[in-house]
């Protein structure tokens, strides 16, 4: 009997060490199946009862996989926000950042005693050195010099010795080039100024004068694009008058009325001319013009006609023809500082 009671001890013993004693690494580095879809052996079990009651007993945080798990299952079937796809932007090509060969300026200033009048504006454009051989008075007395011939009839201001100076040199070496360069003087007197050029233009001067030869009586409106943006005057004086770049008529049409009979025009200053029409005139009075302004630069507003009778010619003149008022305006003259 002591003998059969010793061996019943000893197997109960031994069955429960390998309750907590047969949990290999396998059970968990290698384990094939997860807590949530497998059913845990029963030394796994066992093990995890001892350490809730350890943990209950002691007040301790110890790490629980099974309750993790469970967790973690609760968090994948919540629902998860979706973030919209952000659309990748393309990158620029790569852009060559070869500078190429870049000469000396002595070189374009060669290169730029042969060019013509009419390339100028392309050669400004082939890089930044020629651009900058444009801009310096040399290049321009230069091209001045080449076309002058003594005897070449030309007003005071475009004579060599006001050449002399800085101001607004380029301008006054395009208008002379009007009268010497030949191209220059044939595309003057075909040019034809259409409608559409002259439109959209605000009146900044106004005046008129008789010639006393044939009696008729001409009209002068001084149009300026309302597009147009003029340089800002340097506050120093020195740089002002050493400015060739410099021109005050930039932008501007002179419109000419020639008319057989004087005609009373209102005050047309600050004004858009918005439309222009010419038709003939009855019991052979000549043309008779039809122009439209409107007060305000956005064409809001009412407009104001203004009907032109006896015309005998009607002319629009850019600021670099020979035929541009460029002398001082003789009198009765209105400007916009008379108006305020």
């Amino acid at each position: 009997m002591s003998c059969c009671r010793r061996r019943r001890r000893r197997t109960r013993s031994e069955g429960s060490c390998r309750e907590y004693c047969d949990v290999t690494l396998e059970d968990f580095a290698n384990s094939s199946g997860s807590f949530g879809h497998a059913r845990l052996k029963k030394p796994m079990r066992n093990v995890l009862r001892e350490v809730k009651s350890l943990t209950e007993a002691t007040g301790s945080k110890t790490y629980d996989a099974a309750a993790e798990h469970s967790e973690e299952n609760a968090d994948m079937n919540q629902e998860v926000p979706v973030r919209p796809t952000r659309r990748r932007r393309k990158t620029p090509p790569e852009r060559n950042t070869s500078t190429g060969v870049r000469y000396p300026v002595d070189l374009w200033f060669l290169i730029s005693d042969y060019i013509e009048p009419e390339c100028v504006g392309k050669f400004a454009r082939l890089c930044k050195d020629s651009l900058h051989v444009v801009q310096t008075a040399q290049f321009w007395l230069s091209l001045y010099k080449r076309y002058y011939k003594p005897g070449t009839p030309l007003p005071e201001k475009l004579q060599p010795e006001s050449m002399v100076q800085r101001y607004g040199l380029r301008a006054r070496v395009i208008r002379a080039l009007y009268y010497m360069h030949r191209p220059f003087t044939l595309r003057c007197a075909s040019a034809t100024l259409s409608k559409s050029t002259v439109l959209n233009r605000k009146v900044v001067r106004q005046w008129y004068q008789i010639n006393l030869g044939s009696g008729y009586w001409t009209y002068y409106l001084k149009l300026q694009d309302i597009n147009h943006t003029s340089k800002p005057i340097s506050s120093n004086l020195v740089e002002v008058l050493d400015d060739i770049m410099i021109n005050r008529e930039e932008g501007c049409v002179t419109m000419m009325i020639e008319c057989s009979q004087f005609v009373h025009l209102p005050l047309l200053m600050g004004m858009v001319l918005r439309d222009i029409s010419v038709v003939l005139g009855t019991a052979l009075l000549g043309s008779q013009a039809h122009l439209q302004f409107t007060y305000s630069v956005a064409n809001t507003g009412p407009a104001v006609c203004v009907d032109v009778v006896y015309i005998v010619s009607l002319n629009f003149i850019h600021w670099w023809n020979p035929c541009y008022p460029h002398a001082k305006h003789p009198l009765p003259c209105i400007t916009i500082a008379d108006c305020k």
